[in-house]
């Protein structure tokens, strides 16, 4: 049976690695959208590491915290907080997350994070089509973009589970270590 303070500890620490999460996802988010693009929304979407990880090591409930906390960080940090630009952000990180912790939840046994990540990674696209489907009015002209859109989401997705992949590793091995000895 586990002590009070073990369990305070435990839960202090995962709270603690939660909010290093957000940080983190928030300060890579900011970076990404500050790199001059060759096509405007481009990005590599690596601040989705952190979520993948969380949703991964600790649940979905955990990973959609990090989410909503990356946003809002990263939207007050650039200014975009309740602009087109935060709404496109958060349609597409809940999008994501929606999608991530299903398929984490339901296949998780036959599909690697690579292969979550690559399906979070086209949802998000897809979340943020929606908004802008919105803003525009349904104009058809946004379907052009529909597989470019795709490929770059499960190359970029590909991108992000391979990392994300590495650290779960990483974070395996260490929390599996003996405590070291004084």
């Amino acid at each position: 049976m586990i002590s009070t303070q073990k369990l305070i500890e435990h839960k202090f620490n995962r709270e603690l690695i939660i909010a290093v999460f957000i940080i983190c996802a928030a300060i890579i988010n900011i970076i990404e959208t500050s790199i001059p693009k060759p096509i405007p929304w481009l990005r590599f979407g690596l601040s989705n590491i952190f979520i993948l990880n969380c949703i991964v090591l600790m649940g979905w409930e955990k990973g959609a915290v990090v989410a909503a906390g990356k946003v809002v960080v990263a939207g007050i940090a650039l200014g975009t907080l309740f602009s087109p630009t935060f709404f496109m952000a958060a349609a597409g990180t809940t999008l994501s997350v929606i999608v991530m912790a299903g398929a984490w939840k339901m296949f998780n046994r036959i599909i690697s994070p690579v292969g979550v990540s690559i399906l979070g990674s086209v949802a998000h696209n897809l979340g943020q089509l929606t908004i802008i489907l919105i803003i525009m009015h349904f104009h058809k002209s946004i379907f052009f973009q529909l597989p470019i859109i795709i490929l770059v989401g499960s190359v970029s997705g590909f991108i992000t589970g391979i990392i994300s992949l590495e650290f779960i590793k990483k974070w395996e091995a260490y929390i599996s270590m003996p405590p070291k000895k004084e």
